[in-house]
């Protein structure tokens, strides 16, 4: 399969998003006084998992929008979204759990692609792709 452009735009404006939600999460982690290294390396494991989950959501759509069969693409689709949530759940457990990451920076990190789509839909038209 090879990736298609819409995804690999997607997932990197989707990356950049993350990536200045967690440098704004650290810079209030610092002014709290609160920052640490497991502070970074929940960001770290929080932010890349979040953007590896959305790059995974595209191809997933991409291989499922590639099938012929509706039945086997909408199975494709549901496979996706439980292996997804499972691997999102590991993550939040090993970010509570384990003495390595502090667990709301594991978390948090997690929302960001959601608040960063939602951020990208305040663009102008013009900016969007659109005439």
């Amino acid at each position: 399969m090879k990736l298609s452009p819409s995804v690999k735009t997607e997932t990197r404006r989707v990356a950049l998003g993350v990536a200045g939600l967690c440098a704004a999460m650290l810079a209030v982690f610092a002014l709290l006084g609160r920052f640490d290294w497991t502070v970074l390396a929940g960001a770290a494991l929080g932010g890349g998992y979040a953007v590896l989950n959305f790059f995974w959501l595209g191809c997933s759509v991409q291989r499922a929008v590639d099938c012929t069969d509706p039945g086997r693409a909408a199975g494709l689709i549901r496979l996706s979204y439980g292996l997804r949530l499972l691997a999102t759940g590991l993550v939040g457990i090993a970010g509570v759990s384990l003495p390595w990451f502090h667990p709301v920076a594991v978390i948090a990190p997690l929302l960001f692609p959601r608040v960063t789509i939602a951020l990208m839909g305040f663009r102008p038209p013009r900016e969007r792709g659109a005439e």
